[in-house]
């Protein structure tokens, strides 16, 4: 797989782009702010489907930055499916209860005394799908505590270190499932054009911040910093 613009030059060139046809996926009733956050939620949309979580099971989704948002709005529409998101910014978890209605939400402490607070809101059985979009060593290394046996763990986010976990005590004994989860497949995007365009996915709250082409130089550097509370930002091109 190559991506233009990532693994190869050429994301802001001049020119014609000649791809073969099975890979466009037309959207054209859709806005530019909507097809702007396809891709988007692809990443979150394979994730999901990598952990096939299933009617009466339980979903932990560790970190809501917008990979675990995205994999928080295919979970809300899963009938029968309990979601459960896990953060350390509290302002996170508003957004999830206020916007995609997801009103479980656990929040992580330093001392690990949320596996209490996760316990409670599971009558102990913990999470039979765990999706980390943290990208964090540690929270991608200590998740399998949240895990029911038999659970599978998918890991969305990225990290470039080595992740250590004890394995019999936990991995082994509870005999669970590890999974990664890397972009998305072709029928991906066109089941999630669909559900935009049926207004299941509501793209207008996660739009926080827009600047111009001009002002990138000067403003792009701000999306860095999480106190912006910046969800997704937009350049406008005219």
């Amino acid at each position: 797989m190559q991506v233009i613009g990532v693994h190869n030059n050429g994301g802001l060139r001049k020119g014609t782009f000649i791809v073969p046809a099975r890979k466009l996926h037309p959207g054209n009733d859709l806005s530019y702010d909507q097809l702007a956050l396809v891709e988007t939620f692809a990443i979150g949309y394979h994730a999901v489907q990598r952990g096939n979580p299933q009617p009466g099971e339980t979903v932990l989704v560790i970190g809501a930055g917008p990979i675990g948002l995205a994999c928080l709005e295919f979970l809300k529409l899963m009938e029968g499916v309990k979601v459960i998101v896990m953060d350390m910014v509290q302002g996170r978890l508003d957004f999830c209860a206020k916007h995609l209605g997801i009103t479980n939400g656990v929040l992580a402490k330093a001392d690990g005394s949320h596996l209490a607070d996760l316990e409670k809101l599971t009558d102990g059985n913990l999470c039979d799908v765990i999706i980390d979009a943290t990208g964090s060593p540690r929270s991608m290394s200590t998740c399998f505590e949240y895990a029911a046996f038999t659970g599978r763990i998918v890991y969305v986010g990225i990290t470039t270190s080595d992740l250590t976990f004890a394995h019999a005590p936990v991995f082994h004994r509870r005999e669970l499932t590890l999974l990664a989860s890397r972009n998305a497949l072709p029928s991906d995007f066109p089941a999630i054009i669909n559900l935009i365009r049926e207004g299941k996915i509501n793209t207008d709250v996660w739009i926080t911040h827009r600047i111009t082409f001009n002002e990138v130089p000067e403003k792009f550097a701000q999306f860095t910093d999480p106190n912006l509370g910046a969800i997704k930002a937009i350049i406008e091109v005219q």
